[in-house]
């Protein structure tokens, strides 16, 4: 049985306000929470640039910075709420 959305995001916001490295199942379910490459639209690129680098940080197991968390937080897993 899978967890549910909100505790995977409980966990994904812990991890990451932990400084701590995502893996696995949780890495997989941060990205897919993210704005995926090929819908893609014209005219939002600066959008596109920022959520392709918070993918690109939480691949290589990078921090994200305060602004960033609170984006991906707030636009990424709060849709599941």
């Amino acid at each position: 049985m899978s967890k549910s959305h909100g505790a995977r995001c409980g966990h994904v916001k812990r991890q990451l306000r932990a400084g701590k490295r995502l893996t696995g199942e949780m890495l997989e379910f941060a990205l897919s929470t993210l704005p995926q490459p090929e819908v893609r639209r014209t005219g939002q690129d600066d959008l596109w640039d920022f959520f392709d680098g918070i993918r690109k940080k939480l691949v290589a197991g990078e921090s994200l910075d305060a602004y960033e968390t609170d984006q991906f937080f707030g636009f990424c897993l709060s849709r599941f709420y």
